[in-house]
């Protein structure tokens, strides 16, 4: 039987939310965590007032854990801060319940990461529909995960609101092709604090990569 968590430790750890008072972080990457382990994990943060950090990456999570905690993340007392759900099995509808829940005007996500999963172009611009509307998230990966012009125009528009407080994106290892530049460097006009945007082998033509990097030079 392969390694991983069963029901008994993660009722361990929704114990252990409910009742350690001093639980700022939680890494629980690599565990072979699916959904249904995954929404007992959640029990034990509906109220939770001191978890600032959450760690699920390389797990197997899909749309049916990231809808649950996505209940979670919209809560108004929600005190997490940076979340990776890195290497899971999210596709478009769980990116786009996650595009809704970082879209609240409370919101207080600064660093997420959804690198790695198979959310696809679609998927990529119902994320970005939604997050327009987000005001605290500073660090964004969406590397990996089959994004193309669609996400990138997404994307730009979220840019171009002037509202953002975005500082880096790693968008790389997607194929947003020349038009996914195009619209990127239209973005860029309009998010002068970005820094870093990660654009690398995701299939844009070479004098389009050279502006993005100058523009975004720190």
């Amino acid at each position: 039987e392969m390694i991983g968590m069963k029901q008994n430790d993660v009722l361990s750890i929704q114990r252990l939310l409910k009742t350690y008072a001093p639980l700022t972080t939680l890494h629980l990457t690599g565990n072979r965590i699916d959904s249904l382990l995954l929404k007992a994990i959640l029990v034990g943060m509906v109220r939770n007032s001191t978890l600032q950090h959450l760690d699920l990456s390389h797990n197997l999570i899909d749309d049916d854990g990231v809808s649950a905690l996505s209940v979670i993340l919209m809560k108004k007392d929600s005190t997490l801060q940076t979340i990776n759900l890195s290497n899971n099995t999210i596709r478009a509808e769980g990116a786009k319940l996650l595009g809704k829940a970082l879209g609240v005007d409370y919101c207080k996500i600064t660093k997420f990461s959804i690198r790695m999963n198979r959310i696809g172009d679609s998927g990529g611009e119902r994320f970005f529909h939604f997050f327009k509307h987000n005001t605290s998230v500073r660090e964004l990966d969406v590397a990996c995960n089959d994004l193309g012009p669609e996400s990138a125009e997404a994307l730009s528009n979220c840019l171009q609101a002037g509202t953002s407080a975005l500082n880096s994106i790693d968008i790389s290892c997607n194929r947003l092709d020349n038009e996914g530049g195009r619209l990127l460097l239209l973005g860029l006009q309009g998010s002068p604090n970005l820094s870093t945007l990660d654009v690398r082998q995701s299939g844009l033509n070479a004098s389009d990569v050279v502006s993005i990097n100058e523009l975004t030079y720190d």
